[in-house]
């Protein structure tokens, strides 16, 4: 009887262990409860980024689901970072954490840019738009897998995780003045990797042989918005970003080939 008892004992207190590493997580940033003009961070409890550009501000000038969004000014010449920025860090959202070989991410963000806006990059091949981070047990950088832009303004899948880093030339372009629904959802992986996007809920992408994490002990630790501009951005320019969805959780939507995904606001399944 005693035997029996530590035995159950034993099993409650080792599935409480894992527990933490099965649990699903949501991490929702709608930037509605923020003071106008000031850092669009988590400060004071604001539903914010983790962190924020200092010309990455709450704005209720333009709005994709709620009241507010995110402003992100950039200036001619500037590359972005420590500018126009958010970083969304999984382990600082309660109850989320990083993600090892194995796990799923769907990503769903809206961005806007605002006429007059310009997408050639000077000085390298693309500029950064949505990207999650990739990092080996060691800490050192395991590279990004990204959805970007080129200087005609075209959207672009990227990966710098598998040996040979690639992007991927989709065809489909950012537009100005309204607001559109980027997606990407991530299976990490060096066995079975999937990387899917999604433009305005149409899935543009999906690649399930490129690996998509380094090795298999790597984490996905954290999420940009923007961060860099190769060569700095060609003129004075504005953005807003809104209604930011990171989830483990299997999303109830599906898009036309019947993959799961958060989809765009009000999305009715095919």
């Amino acid at each position: 009887m005693i035997d029996a008892c530590i035995r159950l004992l034993l099993v409650l207190v080792f599935s409480a262990a894992i527990v933490p590493e099965t649990m699903a997580w949501t991490i929702k940033i709608s930037f509605d409860d923020g003071s106008v003009g000031a850092y669009a961070n988590q400060d004071q409890g604001h539903n914010g980024f983790h962190g924020a550009g200092s010309a990455t501000r709450f704005s209720n000038e333009q709005a994709a689901d709620g009241k507010q969004s995110a402003k992100m000014s950039w200036e001619k010449g500037h590359n972005g970072w420590a500018l126009c920025y958010g970083r969304v860090t999984f382990a600082d959202a309660p109850g989320a954490r990083s993600l090892k070989e194995g796990d799923e991410l769907w990503v769903r963000a809206y961005f806007y840019f605002q006429s007059p806006w310009d997408w050639y990059v000077p000085g390298g091949p693309v500029n950064k738009v949505l990207r999650v981070h990739t990092q080996y047990s060691d800490g050192k950088n395991g590279g990004y897998i990204s959805i970007v832009s080129d200087s005609r303004g075209q959207i672009v899948g990227g990966s710098e995780v598998a040996p040979r880093p690639r992007g991927y030339q989709l065809h489909y372009y950012y537009e100005v003045d309204r607001w559109q629904c980027l997606e990407m959802y991530i299976k990490f992986s060096t066995q079975e990797p999937i990387f899917r996007v999604w433009f305005d809920g149409e899935l543009i992408l999906e690649d399930k042989y490129k690996n998509t994490l380094g090795d298999p002990t790597a984490l996905a630790d954290k999420s940009y918005i923007g961060t860099a501009w190769a060569g700095g951005a060609p003129q004075d320019q504005v953005q807003y970003v809104d209604a930011l969805i990171y989830t483990t959780d299997i999303p109830s939507n599906r898009d036309a080939d019947g993959n799961p995904m958060v989809g765009p606001i009000g999305w009715k399944n095919k």
